[in-house]
């Protein structure tokens, strides 16, 4: 189950697309106390990167339904973009990581 699911697959062409966390999935990944239910949760950003990490690409999602929008322009490298980092915020300032060892290499988006 990933972490985030796209309502189509990205395409190097700059149409947006719609980015969706499962929150739930998210929760049960995290190993800080202080996040344990959604309401804890006002923003969720997922941070990929190319494959020769120069480029990368930040999606927003804001509470409560954690989607954003994300293109990726006809300039992105093709490829296997790796998500390296997602990062939880409250309204209050607090934030928590999963790191790409946590994440793991199933969730990685290939480009074409």
């Amino acid at each position: 189950m990933p972490i985030n699911t796209f309502s189509v697959t990205p395409q190097r062409n700059s149409v947006p697309v719609i980015s969706t966390v499962n929150i739930s999935y998210l929760i049960s990944l995290i190993s800080d106390p202080y996040f344990t239910i959604s309401t804890e949760f006002s923003r969720v950003d997922v941070i990929y990167v190319d494959p020769n990490i120069r480029q990368r690409k930040v999606i927003i999602h804001m509470g409560p339904s954690f989607t954003g929008i994300a293109s990726w322009s006809p300039f992105a490298i093709s490829g296997t973009w790796l998500k390296v980092k997602v990062r939880m915020r409250d309204t209050d300032g607090a934030i928590s990581f999963l790191n790409r060892s946590q994440i793991g290499s199933g969730e990685d988006l290939t480009l074409s």
